[in-house]
């Protein structure tokens, strides 16, 4: 079902109590468990901010869009475990306060996007150990 802005709505799932598996390099992604959560080491790791096998990358971004190593995508698909390209998807994590200025990305081809926003945000520098 399309909404005002011809954007389909569709509900994506996934579980992030996942043991974190760190990423040193976009091969390093074929190796992540399927139970994993790939967090990249590295600030300029391309495109992703981590990555939730087999067929989910994810983008955090407080702007209203965002421009990453979009050159290196098509390298980063071809490392997920799932290889069928349909399943594959790019999910953006928006504050609620930017939803509806967030645009989805024109430059990432054929991978579908998706936007979430998390329930709540815990601010780390306020949050109890």
């Amino acid at each position: 079902k399309k909404n005002a802005r011809n954007v389909s709505r569709e509900a994506v799932a996934f579980n992030c109590k996942r043991p974190v598996k760190q990423i040193r390099s976009v091969g390093d992604v074929s190796q992540l468990p399927q139970d994993s959560y790939g967090l990249p080491i590295f600030p300029n790791f391309p495109l992703v901010d981590a990555i939730v096998p087999p067929n989910i990358l994810l983008q955090m971004t407080v702007s209203e869009g965002h421009k990453g190593a979009v050159d290196q995508l098509d390298d980063i698909r071809q490392q997920l475990p799932e290889k069928d390209k349909e399943k594959q998807m790019m999910v953006f994590v928006v504050p609620y306060e930017n939803i509806k200025k967030f645009k989805y990305q024109s430059n990432l081809g054929s991978i579908k996007q998706f936007m979430l926003c998390p329930d709540q945000v815990i601010d780390t520098k306020k949050r109890k150990r």
